[in-house]
């Protein structure tokens, strides 16, 4: 940083000012992907994850709106939105899916648990209620894409053990670290306010300690240790602080991702359960829990066929940006109340700290997109057409130059007379031509990737099983539905 207030540029080659926050994690072979939103629309990539964005935050509206009604015309019309919203999931970007779909289900799972008291007898019927109306979402959502669903053929199918590099700390941190600074002051000012149940038995514990330290007042050490194991709540709460504090400890000083993701999910599960009663307060809780989950989730288990884990951690991790930002959204404002109230020796160091963290998090941006914005291929004017530059452009890769004026002209012929929206299929060729795809990112079509899942690596034999199938139940009709394996074909 010294270097750049002296005058030098931050990076020599400008695409790193934009993209290599992409590629956070590093220690992998295969660098897993950590696109957040900001990069997505920044890059300008229509990839399934940039489209099913707005229909994340669609359904999480809708479940406010859940929680908030009570006429069963709105429940009936929230039903057939929200079906339709978890249904578009599919065909876009079907990994937002069980999320946001689990969700969905404990949301009114919630919503009806509160309506009879939040109480032990009244779990089976809110239960049964839930998912009685859980599955007419379902249902709604699969009719409404039937001829989706009678087609698709899923290229991932199961999961299996990760065994390799896991994200560091600090990798993590780097990625969700503003997030997890405004959720944890959170978390302080709630403890600070009394408005957590946990934290009371820790504290009944630590006078409980004290009284053991003292001398003398015998009849009053009794009477507050008997009161401690007379209080089952307040023994469970002083074991969940003691846990929270020394999974803290741990990843503090270990450096451990998973103790601090632990740590993380056993506040968030509290909250929840905490907040039972009131499932709009309950909803941001939710978020933090299952953003903590996934994390976890893919330090240890990967899709089958992945690339590394570059797509597990990719589609998982952009969740997770989803349910931080908002529930960090929802918390700061909160904080800030607190915040007021705060002694000053913890009051401005706090300040200074989110000033930072935020001064930080707004370099991307302010870097970014400058250096996005000026790097092209060639100059061109400004105009809405994405494909003016491949008039002139040339692409380079290894010490071969490929003009791109060819390129547009075959998509031009392709848009203007092939009618429809047929698919088409593409093969890579690898070093001997080009590696990615040409056509297909301009029009639908199937691309033969070089060795991601449910492909061989060996790309020169052709299409392997999987893709045949996939291309077969895609094209209908198009072209032949087998598409044979021989080299050469």
């Amino acid at each position: 940083m010294g270097r750049v207030f002296h005058g030098a540029a931050l990076s020599t080659y400008a695409a790193d000012l934009y993209w290599v926050s992409a590629r956070a994690i590093g220690g992998e072979d295969v660098a897993p992907v950590t696109e957040f939103p900001y990069w997505s629309f920044l890059y300008g990539d229509l990839h399934p994850h940039l489209i099913a964005l707005p229909y994340t935050l669609a359904i999480i509206a809708l479940l406010v709106t859940w929680v908030r009604s009570t006429g069963w015309r709105l429940r009936a019309g929230l039903v057939l939105c929200s079906g339709l919203t978890l249904g578009f999931f599919w065909p876009t970007n079907a990994w937002d899916w069980p999320t946001y779909g689990a969700l969905t289900g404990l949301v009114i799972f919630l919503s009806y648990w509160q309506q009879d008291r939040s109480t032990l007898r009244s779990f089976g019927p809110a239960l049964a209620k839930a998912l009685v109306m859980f599955g007419l979402i379902l249902t709604v959502g699969y009719l409404a894409f039937r001829p989706f669903h009678q087609r698709y053929v899923a290229g991932y199918g199961a999961f299996q053990r990760w065994e390799g590099h896991r994200t560091s700390l600090r990798d993590y941190l780097f990625i969700y670290g503003l997030f997890l600074f405004v959720l944890g002051s959170a978390l302080v000012a709630g403890w600070n306010r009394r408005e957590l149940g946990f934290p009371r038995g820790l504290r009944l514990w630590m006078k409980v300690a004290r009284s053991l330290l003292r001398r003398g007042a015998t009849r009053g050490r009794l009477k507050v240790i008997h009161l401690g194991l007379a209080r089952p709540a307040s023994m469970a709460g002083a074991f969940f602080a003691f846990l929270f504090s020394l999974l803290v400890l741990i990843a503090l000083v270990r450096g451990s991702l998973p103790a601090l993701l632990l740590a993380g999910i056993m506040p968030s599960a509290f909250l929840v359960w905490h907040r039972r009663r009131d499932p709009l307060r309950a909803i941001p809780a939710l978020l933090t829990l299952f953003a903590f989950g996934l994390s976890l989730l893919v330090e240890f288990v990967v899709l089958v066929g992945d690339i590394g884990r570059m797509n597990t951690v990719f589609k998982f991790y952009y969740q997770v940006w989803v349910c931080f930002g908002l529930a960090s959204a929802l918390a700061l404002p909160r904080v800030l109340v607190a915040w007021r109230g705060w002694v000053p020796r913890l009051k401005w160091p706090w300040l200074v700290a989110l000033v930072l963290l935020l001064g930080a998090a707004s370099l991307y941006p302010v870097t970014g997109t400058p250096a996005k914005i000026h790097d092209r291929f060639v100059a061109t004017p400004r105009t809405l057409d994405g494909l003016a530059f491949a008039e002139n452009a040339v692409y380079t890769m290894e010490d071969r130059q490929f003009p791109l004026r060819p390129d547009l002209h075959a998509i031009r012929w392709l848009q203007d007379n092939i009618a429809g929206s047929p698919v088409l299929l593409e093969m890579n060729t690898g070093d001997r031509l080009y590696s990615w795809g040409r056509v297909t990112r301009f029009i639908p079509g199937c691309l033969r990737w070089w060795g991601g899942a449910g492909t061989s690596v060996n790309s020169r034999r052709g299409w392997p099983r999987t893709g045949s199938k996939i291309a077969s139940r895609m094209c209908n009709g198009f072209i032949a539905p087998r598409i044979r394996r021989e080299p050469g074909r």
